[in-house]
């Protein structure tokens, strides 16, 4: 006897229609050559009947069976296999439903989880993987579907997908680590799924898009969970084509559900109408509009659902970008004027959800800019551990000014010269006047640890600038080749009483007053959280044009609290003149030198006093006098305010 007797029948794995005639049927192990070519031991339904002749490959496990009568491709259908046997005698009786596989069509299938990054392993494998489910009433056959990310494309192997049901995407080597989670395919060349976020798209066998991912680090809605060893799953089937706001990080205490119903599924219904984020142009006869999410691509495209004043009218063709979806391109057959303001009015495109929408934008044909136009208005150098660095520009002039090809570097302090300077962006990006711009490798920190007002300010760049801790140089650079505006920062330009300057970001304090000033930048005040990153600083002070020496506010409190955190000592002289600032305490002790012999020019500006003394440390509350000495450049004649 045997010692290890087989006494288990043979399955069928797979049936696999080859045409409406054909059927390969796929079992476990090797068959009885005999029985399994046998017509009679195969019969179909519906009228069908056996195979009028049958064949086996070499391996003896993969049938073929060639009907008379043709199989509708409409039908479900059942084959039954009846007294084939194994080599060792066990006899196979089974009845496997089948259906011919059809073309899908976008969502029928969706990725409804991935694991990114598995560690630090919580319980399951430390494999990456990409869910997907069939949530169609049909059957496909995914071979030749592919599977892919940003740097790579996995082609899938044969695999019948039947209705709702799921199905793991893995690595061939990761493949047995999850079988025992579910059905588990897994994928020569598998695409390594970026950690910080990436598109993951996945097509059918003609190339179509039945599904995209387009996720960041944010969509985890976890600052713990997105560091590792949890998956991302879909809040609700059935709204597929949404955003960040239908995924979450799993609630499983596995860490995921691979292969069954979502740890967060719930009927989570889309009523959020999509908005334009902002806009670029290609040249006067065509503008690209960024939206915030996708847009039915099939029911977006009508060019009455867009429409620009002043004579332009409705484009001439619309497009949406693929497989984003978020931007569309429109196209008029008049040009617009660079010297002329627009406004386009979009009203009924929408999203796969239904939601309608109903924006409103202005539309400026760029110019060229030129120095002071741009400026660097906040700087954080220093961010929080495992932060970023981040810089917020702000436009200051009154054109349109598109950012395409713009760089932003390093400025080295002893001479002017740049290094490691980025690209900002390659495509068209226009800032409007007034508008804030705010630049980073990690959107998504900032968005968690600062109050960010205007998510659409914000921009991530692949590559950023890494600026010193204790000081450094940041220099703007047009498309041109412009330096548009540099900064030379020094940490003691931070309020000395802060406890840790660590995730404070520099602010400008006026629009008006030189960028290299000390006395025009501030710590970010501690009630707007330390930084203001995409919107209206936290400090600010508007430059007083009276004849002379004036102060405001006349009472301050340097708390750092965003509120009258600083003395602004304004000056505005007809001529070249020397200053002295002395502060005194009220029984008339110097507690303060600002300023010592400094030359100013004619136009009006400030000094700022931050409410310490001469070693840094915060004065005591009371009365304060401010004593300021003048000499004008040219007969040298003294004045004195107090």
């Amino acid at each position: 006897n045997a010692p290890n007797p087989d006494n288990t029948a043979p399955n069928v794995s797979q049936v696999t229609p080859l045409g409406l005639n054909i059927l390969e049927v796929l079992f476990n192990e090797p068959l009885d050559s005999i029985t399994a070519i046998s017509n009679i031991h195969y019969f179909v339904n519906l009228g069908i009947g056996s195979p009028s002749s049958v064949a086996i490959d070499a391996n003896l496990t993969l049938v073929t069976l060639t009907f008379s009568t043709p199989l509708d491709s409409t039908k479900t259908y059942q084959l039954t296999v009846n007294n084939v046997k194994d080599c060792s005698g066990n006899i196979s009786t089974q009845t496997i439903t089948f259906e011919f596989p059809r073309t899908a069509q976008l969502y029928d299938v969706i990725i409804s989880e991935f694991m990114a990054d598995p560690t630090p392993v919580v319980a399951l494998p430390n494999a990456e993987y990409i869910e997907i489910k069939n949530r169609s009433n049909k059957t496909f056959n995914l071979a030749g579907w592919r599977i892919s990310n940003d740097n790579n494309t996995a082609i899938l192997p044969n695999y019948i997908l039947k209705p709702d049901s799921f199905l793991i995407l893995t690595s061939t080597t990761n493949a047995p680590l999850l079988s025992s989670y579910g059905s588990v395919l897994g994928v020569s060349s598998f695409p390594s799924i970026s950690n910080d976020g990436e598109l993951i798209t996945i097509k059918n066998n003609k190339g179509a898009i039945i599904h995209k991912v387009n996720f960041t680090l944010d969509w985890y809605k976890d600052e713990v969970k997105k560091n590792g060893g949890y998956s991302l799953e879909m809040v609700d089937e059935n709204t597929p084509c949404r955003g960040g706001d239908n995924w979450r990080a799993s609630v499983d205490p596995k860490g995921g559900t691979p292969g069954k119903i979502n740890s967060v599924a719930t009927n989570s219904p889309d009523t959020q109408v999509p908005k334009i984020t902002f806009f670029g142009v290609i040249n006067p006869n065509t503008l690209e509009i960024q939206f915030n999410e996708p847009l039915d691509s099939a029911l977006s495209i009508n060019s009455t659902f867009y429409n620009v004043n002043n004579g332009i009218g409705n484009p001439i063709s619309v497009s949406i970008d693929s497989p984003a979806l978020q931007k569309v391109t429109l196209t008029f057959a008049t040009p617009l004027d660079s010297l002329q303001s627009y406004e386009l009015v979009v009203n009924g495109a929408r999203d796969c959800s239904g939601n309608i929408v109903q924006d409103t934008l202005t539309v400026l044909i760029p110019r060229t800019a030129v120095a002071g136009d741009i400026l660097i208005n906040e700087i954080l150098f220093n961010p929080y551990t495992n932060g970023s660095d981040y810089v917020e520009i702000y436009n200051h002039s009154d054109k349109a000014i598109d950012l395409k090809n713009w760089k932003i570097a390093e400025l080295a302090m002893d001479k002017d010269s740049v290094y490691n300077a980025k690209t900002i962006t390659t495509q068209s990006r226009i800032l409007l006047p007034q508008q804030y711009f705010c630049m980073s490798a990690d959107v998504d920190f900032i968005k968690a640890r600062y109050k960010v007002k205007n998510p659409d300010a914000l921009f991530k760049m692949a590559s950023f600038p890494t600026y010193d801790d204790n000081k450094g140089g940041c220099a703007i650079i047009s498309n041109k080749g412009t330096w548009i505006d540099t900064l030379r920062y020094y940490k003691d330009w931070h309020v000395p009483t802060l406890v840790s300057q660590d995730g404070v970001a520099l602010e400008r304090l006026s629009f008006s007053e030189r960028t290299n000033s000390k006395d025009n930048w501030h710590s970010a005040a501690s009630t707007a959280g330390f930084g203001t990153p995409g919107y209206e600083n936290s400090q600010r002070v508007l430059v007083n044009e009276n004849e002379g020496i004036s102060l405001s506010p006349k009472v301050f409190s340097p708390d750092n609290d965003g509120r009258d955190d600083l003395l602004a000592i304004h000056y505005n002289f007809n001529q070249p003149t020397t200053l002295r600032i002395y502060i005194f305490d009220a029984q008339g002790r110097l507690v303060r030198r600002l300023k010592e012999n400094e030359l100013v020019g004619t136009e009006p500006s400030f000094f700022v006093w931050d409410g310490t003394d001469e070693n840094g440390q915060k004065c005591r509350m009371g009365i304060y006098i401010v004593w300021v000495e003048t000499s004008d450049g040219q007969n040298g004649k003294h004045k004195k305010y107090k």
